[in-house]
């Protein structure tokens, strides 16, 4: 049996997108074909997800707090010993290749000198820009990225948007694997029209300032100017900035809830939100992103409203496949305009919810396994 070393940072059970898109791709692959070299988790709580893949922990004295201040002081010997981890699974398994999952620098950085110092094959996948981003590790993709990349002969990106932008920025060649969901278990679109006396708008996810936060707050000012009987169902584990927003909070309630939930309460809402941010210093890394949230709105069986700035992927896809209601343009009243519409118009909720589900069915996470599976093990058919 093949078998490749995953280098990533959050990895099931953990919280977060990587972990869901992981999840959803990687089920389908057998147990002994993966073995994962993850870090600390940064978020709260636990998605309920499980893997069958042995996962090593690189935890500075086994402690999540203390990796989390030890990496950013002392990154260089942080992915020293996370290099020697994952060629100590590597030697240990017989593995045929590295397998990096970006986004997290470090781990991206030990992967490729792993592979270097092993001499074996790298894929890599960006699920988000790693450069673009302007996060905390843009200054490793600045001495690091084009050596990961040109020392890759796998390279996936999340979007076609960023297969291009990539492609180009690199010359080398890039493919597509999208986020996916798993089509079978998400059973069939449901198509009867929620309770009209429910206004409910629904998110769910983190709230980051670079990411979505101007976009949600827009959203509230918008609610708070609606009908009596609107609310704004926020979901996060970060609540604390829409808090210290210093907005009108009556008409917004603010929770968290497991992945098991989220359905449910998403089935439950009138209307579900996804925002992007328009006002962030990471404007090229949101024109090519694409929220891992959407596919999880997309098989709910409720319209989604989708608050992205113009020429986004998110935007343009969307527009192009009709699977959400559009505003492009950080316009409260617009905004506070299309939401009444989804509120309101039974047969536009009807057709987007049909063209979400077929857009999804795009995105079956068993066929897409295929491809990653086939790139990684030179053309083995998973399952084998």
């Amino acid at each position: 049996m093949p078998c490749a070393i995953l280098a990533v940072q959050t990895f099931p059970p953990s919280v977060g997108g990587t972990a869901c898109l992981l999840h959803d791709i990687l089920k389908w692959f057998p147990s002994t074909s993966i073995v994962a070299v993850s870090g600390a988790c940064y978020e709260s709580g636990t998605t309920g997800m499980r893997l069958p893949f042995e996962n090593r922990r690189a935890l500075v004295l086994g402690s999540e707090w203390l990796t989390a201040r030890v990496e950013w002081r002392f990154w260089r010997p942080y992915v020293a010993w996370i290099t020697k981890k994952i060629c100590d699974m590597a030697r240990k398994y017989r593995a045929d290749r590295i397998y990096a999952h970006y986004p997290n620098g470090f781990f991206t950085v030990a992967a490729y000198q792993a592979a270097e110092r092993l001499g074996l094959p790298l894929a890599i996948y960006f699920d988000i820009a790693w450069e673009e981003r302007g996060w905390h590790d843009s200054a490793l993709a600045t001495e690091f990225e084009h050596k990961v990349v040109k020392r890759a002969d796998v390279r996936f990106a999340i979007t076609e948007y960023l297969v291009d932008y990539l492609s180009n920025k690199h010359d080398v060649k890039f493919e597509l694997l999208p986020h996916t969901v798993d089509i079978e278990s998400a059973g069939s679109p449901d198509l009867v029209a929620s309770d009209p006396n429910n206004n409910v708008i629904h998110f769910a996810g983190g709230i980051y300032p670079s990411m979505n936060l101007d976009s949600i707050l827009r959203c509230i000012s918008a609610v708070n100017e609606m009908g009596h009987d609107v609310r704004f169902d926020v979901y996060t584990p970060s609540a604390e900035c829409l808090r210290a927003a210093g907005l009108d909070m009556r008409r917004v309630r603010i929770g968290f809830a497991k992945r098991a939930e989220i359905g449910r309460l998403q089935r439950g809402s009138q209307v579900l939100f996804l925002p992007q941010a328009f006002e962030s210093a990471a404007g090229l890394m949101i024109k090519l992103n694409f929220p891992t949230k959407a596919l999880e709105y997309m098989v709910s069986g409720r319209p989604m409203l989708i608050h992205s700035p113009k020429g986004s992927y998110l935007a343009d896809c969307a527009r192009q496949n009709g699977f959400g209601v559009v505003v492009d343009t950080p316009d409260k009243d617009r905004l506070k305009e299309e939401l009444t519409r989804l509120l309101t118009d039974r047969e536009l909720c009807r057709d987007v919810v049909m063209k979400a589900w077929a857009f999804a069915r795009s995105r079956d996470s068993r066929q897409w396994s295929q491809t990653l599976y086939a790139a990684l093990f030179r053309g083995r058919i998973a399952g084998q």
